[in-house]
């Protein structure tokens, strides 16, 4: 199963000239603030949440996500799809110069 982020244009009346843009999320399990990632603390991570949402897009901010591995021995490597839902968050580029990365 692919995770996507849709979009779409709804309209609540014909005669309306206001035009709502909502999105369809998934979003991270935790409620904020967000996990430090324990090996990476200047990274949050956490699990993807198995519930989809429809939000209006003026209610959201975009994280940008890259597969991670949660910690610890117990921690298997994922062997389906579904197993893969532990994510890192990328911290914003305006942040990068105080981690080290330039």
């Amino acid at each position: 199963m692919s995770k996507v982020l849709l979009f779409g244009n709804f309209s609540y009346n014909m005669d309306s000239s206001r035009v709502n843009t909502y999105a369809v999320i998934q979003p991270l399990a935790s409620i904020p603030p967000l996990p430090k990632h324990q090996t990476m603390p200047w990274l949050h991570a956490d699990y993807l949440s198995p519930n989809l949402m429809v939000v209006s897009v003026e209610t959201f901010n975009v994280a940008y996500l890259l597969p991670a591995m949660p910690h610890g021995r117990s921690a298997t490597f994922p062997q389906t799809v579904d197993e893969a839902n532990y994510v890192m968050v990328m911290p914003k580029r305006s942040k990068w110069g105080k981690i080290g990365w330039d």
